[in-house]
């Protein structure tokens, strides 16, 4: 960890939380994706500190060194936590940036509090529920007859590695990682769908894409410019879902030129 960023703890909500801050001036929150940390935003929380904005970067609950929710949450409960956060680290005004799952957070968030939030980043940020796809359903299908199947006295054995192979074969690594509270945390977080809600976003928003993301598709990019009333879009080309850690420069420069042109 670089010298420049203050690792602190701190406990909202019940919760233990662990945040780095650096830097002095107007706040800035940055809200990381799932399966990531704040560690993560070292070189973006340098650059952007270095321009004058105090930069927060949370270890949001059930990742990194903090500490889990006391129950499964929705997106709505990380909101409010992160509202209270901001809240007890006295940024009553904080753009805010979010990444992939950061982003849901920011989007519920921008709509709960408009007031607090004069400027939106959302980064390849989640929140569109794609439609279940064949390959979906079939997971689906494949996971309850093996389940059962698994079960049975001979083979149970075989059901913890068997579990494993067929969550990565159908993609849902992240759910296979979670444990305890944080799986049902993400079954909730994953169903909900916020494009019915987007059109409430009525903070001015800046949407930065990778051109081959291949985890939030372009599509979602394209989906939430046209229904975000005061947005613009920012593509990439070459970059994927890590556009902060691929491109922090070009990123950096984006930021910095959205929140520049907001005054």
């Amino acid at each position: 960890m670089s010298n420049h960023l203050a690792e602190k703890a701190i406990e909202v909500d019940g919760v233990a939380l662990t945040y780095k801050l650096a830097g002095e001036g107007r706040p800035l929150l940055i809200l990381h994706g799932w399966g990531s940390a704040s560690d993560a935003w070292g070189e973006v929380q340098e650059k952007l500190s270095k321009q004058g904005y105090k930069v927060c970067v949370p270890d949001l609950p059930g990742f990194g060194k903090s500490g889990p929710p006391p129950r499964p949450w929705g997106v709505g409960d990380y909101a409010r936590f992160v509202a209270n956060l901001a809240h007890r680290l006295g940024m009553e005004e904080f753009f805010l940036v979010g990444h992939s799952f950061g982003g849901r957070i920011g989007i519920r968030l921008a709509i709960l509090q408009p007031g607090r939030v004069p400027g939106l980043v959302l980064c390849a940020s989640a929140g569109i529920r794609p439609r279940r796809t064949l390959k979906h359903r079939a997971f689906l299908a494949l996971a309850k007859a093996g389940h059962a199947l698994l079960s049975l006295p001979l083979l149970s054995r075989l059901h913890a590695p068997a579990r494993k192979g067929l969550y990565f074969l159908a993609g849902e690594r992240d759910y296979y990682r979670a444990q305890g509270v944080m799986r049902e945390t993400m079954k909730r977080v994953i169903e909900e769908d916020l494009r019915p809600d987007l059109g409430k976003v009525a903070v001015p928003t800046l949407i930065a894409w990778g051109g081959e993301d291949r985890v939030t598709p372009l599509s979602d990019a394209y989906t939430m410019r046209e229904e975000i009333p005061n947005a613009t879009l920012e593509i990439v080309e070459g970059a994927g879902h890590r556009l902060p850690y691929e491109e922090t420069d070009i990123f950096t420069r984006l930021v910095l030129a959205f929140l520049e042109g907001l005054g």
